[in-house]
């Protein structure tokens, strides 16, 4: 296969590249299969965990925190991925988020015990943290016209939304007629072609002022994510009126504010909250707020009940956790 010469360029004051224009919808492809992959995995280890915890014989508490690690690694490293995205290319941080996210993925799925399958979901999280900023940057420098990058958004939006809940049917699937493991292999089979297409078809862009990293504010915004997450995670398994769950969240919170109103106003600030939210740029975590909290537990709770009381089909146990299922 020849590679298509794709010609680095000087990026505007923003940071913004064009990609060739016969090249764009090769990228959005690119993008949406890294976003899927990203997506998909928040859940489709779901459905694999009644088998992966006979083959690797851990407890029930521990069945919760392999969902968690995922989601406290992606969560609390989220923004600081996105600012590493503006220091070293948004090209180059989605090649790097790639590899690692397909890497642990391998790991996770040769995992030979509970602690080797958690610490790989958390190195998921870590590059899937990198990847998915880097992805939507990306989406939002390729399409320079409004009605194109509308159009790109549109099914940017799709695979986003709808992959979570692919991730619950397919887990089911590959659970039954192959192994758990492939819950995790899949994503490899799902980063080979969009790491090539990376390569040959997204362009690279060098930013004309490289910002600096806020350090105390990435600390501060990650770990008030962290506490955030964390905290709500506990209260699955040790309940509502447990210290950590309050200490956590309180921790939290108390980060976010000391982030944004308890020190001194930098111009390169990890989380910019001068401009969150107003009209044209709408809070960014409403569309994640929209979802509960323990939405994240039940779809891990709930397949795992069907499969035990029930005797349901692994092929089967994620429906009743999609939006499409009847109520």
């Amino acid at each position: 296969m020849e590679a298509i010469s794709v010609p680095t360029v000087q990026a505007g004051p923003s940071g913004q590249t064009h990609a060739p224009p016969k090249h764009r919808w090769w990228a959005l492809a690119v993008i949406g299969l890294a976003q899927l992959m990203v997506v998909l995995d928040a859940t489709i280890v779901n459905i694999a965990l009644p088998s992966a915890q006979q083959d690797l014989g851990f407890d029930n508490n521990g069945r919760q925190w392999i969902v968690t690690a995922y989601s406290l690694a992606f969560g609390s490293l989220l923004l600081l991925g996105g600012r590493l995205a503006d220091l070293f290319g948004r090209k180059t941080t989605f090649i790097v988020g790639l590899i690692g996210f397909a890497a642990a993925s391998a790991i996770g799925g040769a995992a030979n015990g509970f602690t080797m399958l958690v610490v790989a979901r958390a190195v998921q999280g870590l590059f899937g943290a990198l990847l998915a900023p880097a992805a939507l940057s990306l989406l939002t420098t390729t399409f320079t016209e409004t009605k194109e990058r509308a159009r790109a958004f549109g099914i940017f939006g799709a695979i986003a939304g709808s992959g979570a809940a692919v991730g619950l049917v397919l887990g089911g699937l590959l659970t039954e007629y192959l192994d758990w493991r492939w819950t995790l292999y899949v994503n490899d089979v799902i980063a080979v072609p969009a790491l090539i297409g990376a390569i040959v078809f997204i362009g690279r862009s060098v930013p004309a002022e490289r910002p600096k990293l806020d350090i105390l504010g990435a600390v501060l915004v990650s770990g008030g994510l962290f506490g955030i997450v964390y905290g709500f995670a506990n209260a699955e398994t040790h309940d509502w009126d447990n210290w950590m769950t309050w200490g956590f969240l309180a921790g939290g919170a108390s980060c976010w504010w000391r982030s944004s109103s308890g020190r001194p106003v930098r111009s390169t600030p990890c989380f910019p909250y001068a401009s969150w939210p107003t009209a044209t740029a709408p809070p960014p975590c409403r569309p994640c707020s929209s979802r509960p909290p323990g939405c994240s537990a039940s779809s891990s709770s709930s397949p795992t009940t069907c499969s035990r009381r029930w005797a349901t089909r692994r092929s089967r146990t994620g429906s009743p956790s999609c939006p499409w299922w009847p109520r």
